[in-house]
């Protein structure tokens, strides 16, 4: 019963997967969202400086 006991201790279960994966997967997100403003920014700046030449 002791050998049972401690295999199970050492079992990974899927919600210790799902939280290793979440750890693992917040950094990216944020490097992702700071990507996506970026990328959002410079498109209507583009768009911003494309009006203001062919307004003229």
């Amino acid at each position: 019963m002791r050998v049972i006991a401690e295999a199970q201790d050492e079992l990974v279960t899927k919600k210790d997967l799902r939280i290793a994966l979440e750890q693992s997967l917040n950094p990216m997100k944020a490097d992702l969202l700071v990507l996506k403003w970026a990328v959002g920014l410079n498109t209507a700046l583009c768009l911003l400086i494309l009006c203001k030449l062919f307004s003229h």
